[in-house]
């Protein structure tokens, strides 16, 4: 088996939407700068204050699944065969807005007996956890021996979030 995902090893960086939290900043230097405008000096400090609590959380999941992983406290191992698995996907009209978009979400998982480890994409707290996110995607097929290292997460309702995942040659390939 070859280790395909350490979520001790991920590394902080800012995504790309916790940017939408300094808009108030991006507001108040548009007003100052370009219209030359008086504006509330509130704005800075409430946008700092939004992209601190933004990037806060997946700091503070970072460290506390590093911290997790170091004590072993709480963690559960899991290996065998992966029984079951899927990629669904579900493409919606999106009527809150008069654009009439579409929304798109994407859920994964396997079954590894009678365990279910399951994810939607996008909706973890930080890259900590795995969410197939990568590039390219780790296929994980029926009959694939795997080993997960997981624990069942009190701030997501119990779900199943895995820290560490092996994935071992799938038989036939």
């Amino acid at each position: 088996m070859h280790l395909v995902f350490d979520g001790t090893a991920a590394p902080f960086v800012f995504e790309p939407w916790s940017l939408v939290a300094l808009l108030p900043l991006g507001y108040w230097l548009f007003r100052r700068l370009i219209l030359r405008r008086a504006s509330h000096n509130g704005l800075p400090f409430i946008a700092f204050i939004l992209f601190g609590i933004v990037t806060g959380i997946q700091l503070w999941d970072i460290m506390r699944i590093r911290q997790m992983v170091k004590s072993g406290e709480g963690l559960h191992v899991s290996r065998g065969v992966i029984t079951n698995s899927w990629l669904i996907s579900t493409r919606s009209r999106d009527m809150t807005r008069t654009s009439l978009a579409y929304k798109t979400q994407t859920g994964e998982g396997f079954d590894l007996g009678d365990e279910r480890f399951s994810w939607t994409h996008g909706d973890n707290y930080s890259a900590a956890t795995f969410a197939n996110s990568g590039t390219p995607r780790i296929d994980l097929a029926i009959g694939t021996p795997v080993e997960v290292i997981w624990f069942a997460d009190a701030a997501t309702n119990d779900q199943r979030r895995i820290v560490r995942l092996s994935v071992g040659p799938v038989p036939g390939r």
